[in-house]
């Protein structure tokens, strides 16, 4: 039966249990719900036919266009998509070139569809060829993306589809040549697929929507629309129990409207409401874009940090979106039960790490109630790059894209800009302040933040509205005790602004044990590391306290991290560690809980029913 073999996959973690509006659903109950329940296309009457079976050749250049045309005597090995051609690879034999990915086709073509190819996002560029045609690129690693082909298809019963992946760091792009924070798996790494959408449609669908008071919103739509703007547009809302709440008609590209008696989404109770536009050309109804969107935002009140109007205090952690030898292939149950393990420790909030992650991971926070810290590539880099107009322009495009492929979801409640870059440089703060104003204007209804790791000497803090600050006090260096003193000369630095960590940590080898473990002093912490579990579960309970105690000025706690991963480094990491393995996880890389676990699930609970006794979140 179904309902058992899900039961029985989330057999670790389905004792734990967690609040889910007034009342209590176990990880297995809520798993079952959440991946079968929660499902839908933006159409309705799509024909989507999923590419599965390619043809794979890797190579180390990119001198010839012959591999993307139908040639017999190129040697291929047959593969299925999702994909990664550098899996396994050993640590100094990190695979960086091309993947080519061929697949045919049969087509039934319609003169009144347009035909696209979708894919969830590669790693990290990829060129499509039809017939050996170029037709189109991505450049934004990880987003997905679309090409219409409809040109390449007509009189044809068959095409040949290929897909050029580049996993090469690049000194102009994101993630940029400076990147090792993580495994670069090249290849078709999400699904691909070929879409059939009515030539008479709305498309780029922007919802946001804006905190009035405890159950009135604004709601606000913009879209584009093909091949002309219909005469008017009808907007519905209706709640999971079929009342329509809303039914307006609205003429032009954009409307704003209240929305009052609605049930807000939160962490304790993610209520997503059904929205449905339907375009009318000449009286004649088109194809309806329909979605899944709660009513909620994430503001500023008096410098601190609130959730619909009521305080919030951000509890969670970032996450790597890889598990074992699969990498960056899971399956949608593999990242429920990720997610629902995260809201088990009482989490409210994930940081993705350190770049966009599955669609996936966005409808499941949606519907599981974890704020999400939405995160482009940007780690550590260079400021050569991002300090000039190149850079920038760069960012931008990118940051365009990251809004319009995850703007929609109600979980976003703070896109982030960069990770550890090296704002103390004038330029690289002006980098900043230049994608802050851009990511504002494209999305004035969500924060702008990035994570840094200059604390109080960071020239940029004051063009982002949260300041976010990655510190690992008593681990590379330094001690817990210090982390009143940076509060207080970060806020004197920024009054009026609120203050989340977004990374603390500390990393430990699997199965190693140490009774005797220790907070080191602040010289100490530089020279002689602890891997063992009982020194990350003791570090773990005394940062979240230390944070916890200064919630005047603190905001949020967000553990780095989740799972161990591989990092994409030429070296040994650690010398208790597995050549190349970040051990920073309260899980290992194949899921197994260490002691940190259960220390972080009984302080994240404490503070959980502290923030719901003061009537918050």
């Amino acid at each position: 039966m179904k309902e058992d073999a899900i039961n029985n996959a989330v057999s670790d973690t389905d004792t734990a249990y967690f609040g889910i509006g007034k009342k209590s659903v176990s990880i297995g109950v809520l798993f079952y719900w959440v991946v079968y329940a929660f499902s839908w296309s933006a159409y309705s009457t799509t024909d989507t036919v999923t590419l599965q079976n390619w043809s794979f050749l890797f190579t180390e250049s990119d001198s010839s266009i012959h591999y993307a045309v139908d040639n017999d005597s190129i040697p291929a090995e047959k593969i299925q998509v999702p994909h990664s051609y550098n899996l396994n690879e050993s640590l100094g034999n990190h695979k960086d070139g091309f993947g080519w990915y061929s697949t045919t086709v049969k087509i039934q073509y319609k003169d009144d569809a347009d035909y696209v190819l979708e894919s969830d996002g590669v790693c990290l560029r990829a060129k499509i060829f039809i017939d050996g045609e170029y037709a189109g690129e991505s450049r934004h690693a990880y987003l997905p993306f679309t090409i219409n082909i409809t040109r390449f298809l007509l009189n044809k019963k068959e095409v040949r589809i290929t897909i050029r992946v580049d996993n090469r760091l690049m000194r102009n792009d994101f993630p940029d040549h400076n990147c090792n924070g993580w495994w670069i798996y090249g290849g078709l790494v999400r699904s691909v697929r070929l879409l059939a959408l009515p030539r008479k449609r709305i498309d780029n669908c922007r919802l946001r929507t804006r905190y009035v008071s405890d159950s009135t919103f604004k709601l606000s739509v913009s879209y584009d629309s093909k091949p002309t703007s219909p005469d008017s547009m009808i907007l519905s809302v209706v709640s999971p129990k079929k009342k329509t709440i809303l039914e307006y008609r609205f003429t032009g590209r954009a409307c704003t409207v209240t929305v009052g008696k609605v049930t807000a989404w939160t962490p304790d109770h993610p209520y997503l409401y059904d929205i449905e536009l339907t375009p009318y050309w000449d009286n004649v109804p088109g194809e309806p874009f329909q979605i899944k969107r709660g009513f909620s935002q994430l503001h500023i009140v008096d410098g601190a940090l609130h959730l619909n109007g009521k305080p919030v205090f951000l509890r969670g952690f970032g996450r790597h979106d890889v598990t074992g030898n699969k990498g960056p292939l899971l399956t949608r149950k593999e990242r429920c039960v990720d997610l629902a393990t995260i809201k088990s420790t009482g989490a409210n909030m994930l940081r993705i790490a350190h770049f966009p992650q599955h669609p996936d991971v966005y409808e499941l926070c949606d519907s599981l109630g974890l704020i999400v810290m939405d995160e482009m590539p940007a780690w550590k880099s260079y400021p050569g790059f991002i300090g000039n107009e190149e850079g920038q322009k760069r960012a931008s495009e990118y940051m365009k894209s990251l809004i319009d492929a995850h703007g929609n979801h109600t979980c976003i409640g703070l896109w982030c800009i960069a990770n550890e870059i090296h704002s103390v440089k004038n330029r690289v703060a002006l980098y900043v302040k230049y994608l802050s104003d851009f990511t504002r204007t494209t999305d004035p209804t969500r924060l702008v933040t990035y994570t840094s790791f200059n604390y109080q000497f960071d020239k940029a803090y004051e063009y982002v509205d949260v300041v976010s600050v990655n510190e690992y006090f008593g681990w590379y260096f330094g001690s817990i005790a210090m982390l009143p003193s940076l509060f207080k000369a970060i806020r004197k630095e920024c009054p009026g602004k609120p203050m989340i960590i977004t990374e603390f940590g500390a990393s430990s080898a699997a199965g190693l044990h140490n009774p005797e473990a220790r907070l080191p002093g602040p010289v100490e912490s530089t020279f002689k590391k602890d891997y063992s579990e009982n020194f990350q579960a003791l570090f773990h309970e005394k940062q979240i306290e230390a944070i916890r105690s200064n919630r005047d000025i603190c905001n949020g706690a967000v553990v780095w991290c989740y799972n161990d991963f591989m990092e994409y480094r030429k070296k040994p990491n650690d010398k208790d560690l597995p050549a190349g393995l970040n051990g920073m996880g309260i899980v290992t890389n194949d899921r197994k809980k260490k002691m940190a676990f259960d220390i972080i699930q009984k302080s994240f609970c404490r503070i959980q029913n502290e923030m719901n006794s003061a009537r918050g979140y």
